[in-house]
């Protein structure tokens, strides 16, 4: 597979796992509006997996620029990625 299309997918999962991070924001704000002692478990449940989110996108983001570098590599030295 050309590094381009690789690039093209992580970036499609980073646009997929943004959506989720905002889903889950807006699904911590509604939890605020509606505090209630047993729903803590919830909140923490959404907090992590905000937090997962996050985790993807900075792995993704790192293999993003990887493979950008490998396709700027290829280029210079007149390689077809």
């Amino acid at each position: 597979m050309a590094i381009h299309h690789r690039i093209e997918m992580i970036h499609t999962l980073l646009e997929e796992a943004d959506q989720k991070m905002h889903a889950l924001e807006h699904a911590l704000a509604a939890k605020a509006l509606t505090e209630e002692q047993s729903e803590h478990v919830e909140e923490a449940t959404l907090r992590t997996e905000h937090h997962l989110w996050e985790q993807a996108c900075e792995g993704l983001t790192a293999v993003r620029t990887i493979f950008e570098d490998l396709e700027e590599s290829a280029r210079q030295r007149g390689v077809r990625t």
